[in-house]
């Protein structure tokens, strides 16, 4: 079982207009990125060799490192901190998906 690194890399002091000194972090997660596929609700579940009819189908990004790093990148949405993924997709669109939520959490892909 792989565990996430999270690294928190930089921290910079900035000074605002009223001379107060302000740290900001970096926070660098590395590791594993995965597409979850989920079919259902079933109404049982298949017998051995078996299939079951699943109404719907979702895609969803996991991985135990991405999921840190979507968790942090919201956490840190608008306080001038800043969040890093680095780990490595496919160029398929299972890939494409992956990116997509990257940045849409407001996480910098280092991919």
């Amino acid at each position: 079982h792989l565990i996430p690194s999270v690294l928190p890399i930089q921290t910079h002091h900035h000074q605002s207009q009223r001379s107060m000194s302000q740290a900001r972090t970096h926070v660098a997660v590395i590791g594993d990125a995965f597409l979850d596929i989920l079919a259902g609700p079933v109404e049982r579940m298949p017998r051995f060799g078996g299939d079951v009819d699943a109404p719907s189908i979702a895609q969803l990004a996991g991985g135990s490192a991405l999921n840190v790093a979507v968790g942090i990148g919201e956490l840190v949405r608008g306080t001038g901190n800043t969040c890093s993924f680095h780990g490595l997709v496919g160029s398929d669109e299972f890939g494409k998906v992956l990116k997509r939520k990257i940045v849409e959490c407001n996480v910098a892909d280092h991919l």
